[in-house]
């Protein structure tokens, strides 16, 4: 390393000195400072110079370490390989592993291709692409014009045939979009010719706006009979409310959710249905009115039906419940505390817990679950009915809480709860992950949503989101959780490929920098080593764009719920993420009484009043 001392009355001055001495500009130095001069008044007296020790940068070793870094991970990648659609052909792209890497699978390949619904394809080209791991596109199918891959319709029409309702759905990869010709060729092969709502039909055809559901057709109804009805001599699907008793607890017995009845006992009567009066159908038919649809009593387990099928009994003593809508007396298991002088519990009826849980048992029960207190880390799943927790569920980012019906529960902390239909909270969901096929719901005395992620298909309503420190939360409605589950496992792939690709441009760029600068040659060494950085680099590029497409994918073929708002009672603060669909918004101001929706005409989030 080049080095020299020198001395002078400023550092300024010493580094004009040391720049002439060793031929190199400012920005190519390094010092350290050996000597200064005495300070105050006494220093013009002495004649004290600062004494500096000057070194020229190495900044070869520098480049050095950042290709070494960029590259060390390479002798541990794994194969990797993409498959793409080019008109009807398929090409297979198999990327080498590293030294210590994995072979790619001809297994995972051939599933792949499986679940891309690639009806034929050659095991011997697929190997041979697999044995080259060319990282080029190598052609291992064709696939047949196949009318499956085109865009079509569903076409719903009422029973009474006074509306027509179509849903246009986009092709698949290699298919072609629905036609405003076909659509009105389906019309006319289901006899539909009154009322057609041509503008609308050929609005969403051209516009080619899918997944929402329109009016095509309507017809001029008749006036019908009223259906049959039930009477219910107990609450089918109690609300639940968090009261405080005189001594500050909640009760089951105040819930209303456990209803017990005697052996016997009237549960729900049937008020019979009434006649009507006469219309046009959408098939352009006069019609009579249609008189109100009689219904059957959901008659469930252990309950009976007097002779003419009108009224419901209890056949025994125990709970009634509402279980997948039909009237149902089933046994109720009460236990005071889950912990190791019981062990885990699998029960075919409802479970009451009125104590705790213990962390890590497990409670599993056909019906309901009821914990009178907290729940930490620990498993409760419910395969037909709902979960109630009257104190908070506290996961540490462990426990799981899942559920057929309804979650409920005083607040979430650290949790992880999926419900096929809503969860409702009362004060607070803080740092956890929510996941609800209905609707997410945080309305009780604080309302607040903090940190964490909240999906509910149908839409999430809270007094307050966010906090004034700008927590991250990440907000998302419309879509099923299942989809957004993986579609968050597909973003941690392209996020471990993002810091891959990152340590490649570094080394690319650090070398270019150098170039430019004169600090290093272009020799075979180097040469070798920037190809293959820029041969890697290329690679991520595919893998990203690849997993990229799978999400694109995902989002454009899974039912989405266009509907669905994320609605603020009091406050929402910046730091909080909204997803509607497919259209994203940061939020970063703080916003009073809103309500978030998707504008469907202009493909964006938009905002009114609560």
């Amino acid at each position: 390393m080049k080095s020299t001392i020198v001395k002078a009355r400023s550092i300024e001055e010493a580094i004009e000195i040391a720049c002439e001495q060793l031929g190199v500009n400012e920005k190519k130095l390094s010092y350290k400072i050996l000597k200064k001069p005495s300070s105050g008044f006494l220093k013009y007296f002495k004649g004290d110079n600062y004494e500096i020790k000057f070194f020229i940068k190495n900044t070869k070793k520098r480049l050095d370490m950042k290709i070494d870094n960029a590259l060390s991970g390479i002798k541990n990648i794994d194969g990797q390989f993409i498959i793409t659609f080019n008109d009807n052909n398929v090409f297979l792209t198999v990327y080498p592993p590293g030294e210590n890497g994995k072979l790619v699978k001809l297994d995972d390949v051939v599933n792949k291709l499986t679940q891309l619904k690639v009806p034929k394809f050659s095991i011997d080209e697929i190997s041979k692409a697999i044995e080259k791991a060319s990282g080029r596109p190598e052609q291992v199918a064709v696939v047949p014009k196949d009318s499956s891959r085109d865009g079509y319709i569903k076409l719903e029409i009422t029973e009474d045939a006074q509306h027509a309702y179509i849903t246009i759905f986009p092709p698949k990869k290699g298919g072609n979009p629905i036609k405003l010709e076909e659509i009105m060729k389906i019309l006319d092969d289901n006899k539909i010719c009154f009322g057609i709502k041509h503008d609308e039909i050929k609005k969403h055809c051209e516009n080619a706006i899918f997944h929402k559901t329109f009016l095509a057709a309507e017809g001029i109804p008749c006036i019908n009979g009223d259906d049959a009805k039930l009477q219910y001599y107990f609450t089918p699907y109690p609300k639940i409310s968090f009261t405080e008793n005189s001594k500050g607890r909640v009760d089951f017995k105040e819930l209303g959710i456990i209803q017990n009845v005697r052996a016997d006992e009237i549960l729900a009567k049937k008020i019979p249905p009434t006649s009507g009066q006469q219309g046009i159908t959408i098939r352009n038919r006069k019609v009579k009115p249609i008189p109100g649809k009689d219904i059957t009593i959901p008659k469930g387990e252990n309950t009976y039906l007097n002779s003419d099928k009108t009224i419901l009994y209890a056949k025994e003593d125990g709970r009634v419940v509402m279980r997948k809508n039909a009237i149902t007396i089933e046994p109720l298991f009460t236990i005071e505390n889950v912990d190791y002088s019981v062990g885990n519990i699998d029960f075919n009826g409802s479970v009451v817990i009125t104590e705790k849980i213990d962390d890590d048992f497990k409670v599993i029960a056909s019906g309901d679950i009821f914990v009178q207190k907290n729940v930490g880390k620990c498993h409760l799943e419910s395969l037909n009915g709902q979960i109630i927790v009257i104190g908070g569920i506290m996961g540490k980012d462990k426990g799981l809480v899942k559920a057929d019906g309804n979650i409920t529960a005083r607040f979430a902390e650290n949790a992880v709860l999926i419900s096929k239909n809503d969860v409702i909270i009362n004060k607070a969901i803080m740092h956890s992950r929510i996941y609800a096929g209905g609707e997410v719901s945080v309305m009780g005395d604080r309302g607040l949503i903090v940190g964490g992620i909240v999906q509910a298909k149908n839409g999430i309503k809270a007094k307050e989101i966010g906090s004034v420190s700008f927590t991250k939360t990440l907000l998302v409605a419309g879509f099923n959780p299942e989809t957004l589950q993986k579609i968050a496992a597909i973003e941690e792939k392209i996020s471990n490929e993002m810091e891959k690709k990152g340590k490649f441009e570094l080394a690319i760029e650090s070398i270019h920098s150098m170039i430019k600068n004169g600090d290093i040659n272009m020799d075979d060494e180097y040469t070798q080593k920037l190809q293959q950085l820029e041969n890697m680099k290329n690679r991520q590029d595919d893998v990203l764009k690849s997993l990229k497409n799978e999400i694109f994918e995902l989002k454009n073929h899974s039912t989405i719920e266009l509907n669905a708002k994320i609605r603020v009672k009091n406050r929402m603060f910046p730091g909080v993420k909204i997803e509607i669909a497919n259209e994203h918004l940061n939020i970063n101001q703080e916003y009073r009484f809103i309500t978030f929706y998707l504008d469907h005409d202009e493909h964006k989030i938009k905002w009114t009043g609560y």
